[in-house]
């Protein structure tokens, strides 16, 4: 029997209304980073490139905009594998 088996899913770049939702909950895991604070164009971010974003600012005690410099969102540095891995996820995994 399967660990997890509720399906398998495929999460595709949040839209702006769920990246609101991402950045919202990174700032209450790290409290001590300004939610007020400019931040990032985070066109094409993942979750994951929010909460590097927001940990790293955190860590170094630096703004965002300023670490968000040193990341590069998937699309970018992998275009070709994130296409690939939306076709193989078409009518087979939950969103």
């Amino acid at each position: 029997m399967d660990r997890f088996s509720l399906g398998t899913y495929f999460f595709d770049e949040p839209t702006p209304e769920e990246r609101e939702s991402i950045w919202t909950a990174q700032f209450r895991r790290y409290p001590s980073v300004d939610p007020k604070q400019e931040r990032p164009n985070d066109d094409h971010w993942t979750g994951r490139d929010i909460a590097k974003c927001v940990r790293l600012s955190y860590k170094f005690n630096k703004p965002l905009v300023e670490v968000a410099a040193k990341i590069v969102p998937l699309c970018l540095s992998d275009p070709e594998n994130l296409e690939r891995m939306r076709q193989k996820a078409h009518n087979r995994f939950l969103s």
